[in-house]
């Protein structure tokens, strides 16, 4: 039977991060010992499952309903366990508002604070050791940073560090160091895919509050790499795309059903589910809830199956303010109403609350982290089949990743472009946090996301998967020994055979493939880095790019942004005598976009090349 519809995979992972720098405050020594986490009661997870997974899909749907971003990756128990410990702070109507998300069923306040003591001491045992190592490695922490000057309330922290693991860290917010030290801890504790995470404070921070999560399974049937090839993938607007895809024939958890054809593909203690709509896909998220998918789960059955998995790198930041907000949780935004008195007296409101993610998928296995964060600041107060099926994720689809013990959504998402692996800030409210976004933002310097062209091509490239992409060529050419190129639509592609002679080409191996390493234009009429187009003036390429120093001077050689040193992101602007025209250049550590201007000040041509800068 073949899949023709569209895709959703939904996954669940976990992660965490982990505290550095600054006062760390030392509960065991300022306030009094609890021994809750000391073999705590076997309370049923049931209720708090099913109000994690449903309040993370709820939050799928509202993400998806907005439609800017192909892709939607998002942690429901990040964002719910970090809820959990703010809502220990929470009195009167903001704690009602956050226990409808959290905590539906009413359970008392040490019920639930047990019940997610519980739930985070499962998913960081989970998994087998083999060797020596774990093969799957679930990591999760939560940290509140406290502004020196404001009175917090020990019952508060007490509950934060017994039930939650919470480290807590008196800082100095106007202190410039506060800032890199918070993106140190969240780095370390997603092992380095979530890193400069925040990048302002509101005007008067007085407390941030974290959570990371952090997920390393690998697939208890692993692919085999040497059949992994570029395939086409077939997006939700009918285009296709090359993408590696992975291939193997596998036994998998199959389950189908009127709406869709499911797939679970198993790590230790964890697993991972793919659906396949048999309609449209943002129809059947609409009305997707978290009975289907634990009814996918329990009734799957040992299916052979020749499988097609698309491998994955996609991370998101998400700024959720407003999509909390037409879920019911209203009043802890608002500075007049917000009421979180059992942490200070002092009175808060959240200025921002987002969650940044990152995801790779990989013949191995997959690596996931999210980190969510609360800013805030100061208010007013077995049937067998003769035949394999064919599970061939080619199409847009839905990913979960739950954990096998208490079903617990870790991971949810939706994948419409496998290639559009930054994702924006979606619902962006506020400017505090910092996205690893491919965005035209004119505040940040050049990033070596921003280079993606036509289709997906990147520097880099085989010369193999440039054409696979581009669908073939207008023209081409075999320059001299070790140098090709193509034409198509108007763009130069120029590859060449690496090998140890490319001492320039610090990331790349020595292979001796052929790799795109320079690519120009002055005729094609889409976009490149930054948005920029041929025929756009010198100052409509000025204020794509920060930087002060930016008036035209004939003769000179000025610095818009960065240090004149190798390694070193910087762009300048320079007058050329031969041309009497200007030429500017802008540099990340590894790639070079540079910009050749007419006479008229208009660019001319668009060149961008892979060399160490």
């Amino acid at each position: 039977m073949s899949l023709t519809k569209s895709w959703i995979i939904i996954i669940t992972i976990i992660c965490i991060v982990l505290g550095s720098g600054c006062t760390k405050l030392n509960q065991s020594d300022s306030l009094p010992v609890s021994n809750n986490n000391e073999n705590p009661a076997p309370i049923s997870q049931d209720q708090l499952t099913a109000a994690v997974n449903t309040t993370g899909i709820q939050l799928l749907k509202q993400i998806c309903d907005d439609g800017e971003e192909p892709n939607v990756i998002l942690s429901p128990f990040s964002l719910s366990a970090i809820l959990a410990v703010l809502q220990n702070g929470a009195q009167g109507e903001t704690k009602e508002e956050l226990n409808t998300l959290i905590n539906p069923g009413q359970l008392p306040a040490e019920e639930l604070n047990r019940n997610y003591l519980t739930a985070i001491d499962d998913l960081v045992t989970a998994g087998w050791e083999d060797g020596g190592k774990k093969t799957t490695v679930i990591e999760l922490a939560n940290s509140l940073w406290i502004d020196e000057q404001l009175p917090i309330k020990e019952p508060f922290l007490q509950t934060a560090d017994s039930y939650y693991h919470s480290e807590a860290f008196n800082v100095d917010f106007a202190d410039k160091s506060t800032i890199p030290t918070m993106n140190r801890w969240i780095e370390e504790k997603t092992h380095g895919k979530i890193t400069d995470h925040v990048t302002r404070l509101p005007d008067e921070p007085s407390l941030a509050a974290f959570n990371s999560l952090y997920f390393n399974g690998k697939w208890q049937s692993p692919f085999d790499p040497s059949k992994t090839k570029p395939e086409k993938f077939v997006t939700t607007n009918k285009k296709a795309i090359q993408v590696d895809m992975m291939n193997d024939t596998q036994w998998i958890g199959y389950y189908e059903n009127e709406q869709a054809q499911i797939g679970k593909f198993d790590y230790y203690g964890c697993s991972m589910l793919v659906i396949l709509p048999k309609g449209n896909i943002n129809d059947y998220i609409k009305n997707l809830d978290n009975q289907q998918i634990q009814t996918a789960i329990q009734n799957a059955e040992d299916r052979e199956a020749q499988v097609k998995f698309p491998k994955l790198i996609l991370r998101q930041n998400n700024h959720l303010n407003e999509h909390l907000q037409l879920m019911g949780m209203k009043s802890s935004f608002d500075p007049q109403q917000a009421d979180f008195t059992n942490i200070t007296d002092n009175g808060l409101y959240i200025d921002v609350l987002s969650q940044e993610c990152y995801i790779s998928v990989d013949e191995e296995g997959t690596e996931a982290a999210a980190l969510t964060s609360v800013l805030f600041t100061r208010g007013l107060v077995d049937g067998k089949q003769d035949s394999p099926v064919e599970f061939y994720i080619n199409k847009p689809f839905i990913f979960v990743i739950n954990d096998d013990k208490n079903g617990l959504i870790l991971f949810i998402g939706k994948v419409e472009d496998p290639q559009a692996t930054g994702g924006s800030n979606n619902n962006s409210t506020s400017p505090n946090i910092s996205s690893q976004e491919i965005a035209n933002d004119p505040g940040k310097v050049l990033t070596d996301d921003e280079f993606v062209f036509a289709g997906g091509v990147r520097l880099g490239m085989t010369y193999e998967e440039v054409l696979q992409i581009l669908d073939g060529y207008d023209e081409a050419y075999d320059n001299a020994p070790g140098v090709k190129s193509v034409v198509k639509d108007g763009i130069h592609y120029g590859f060449y055979q690496i090998d140890e002679s490319f001492t320039n080409q610090s990331d790349l191996p020595r292979d001796d493939v052929y790799r795109l390493l320079h690519l120009s234009s002055e005729s094609y009429q889409g976009e490149f880095p930054r948005g920029i187009k041929i025929g756009d003036s010198i100052e409509d390429v000025l204020s794509k790019f920060p930087g002060q120093n930016k008036n035209l001077r004939k003769w000179a050689h000025q610095m818009i942004y960065g240090k004149d040193e190798i390694g070193s992101p910087r762009a300048f602007l320079q007058f050329t005598m031969h041309n009497e025209a200007y030429r500017f250049v802008a540099t990340t550590s590894n790639q070079v976009l540079e910009l050749t201007f007419d006479r008229n000040n208009q660019v001319r041509l668009i060149t961008c090349a892979k060399e160490d800068s």
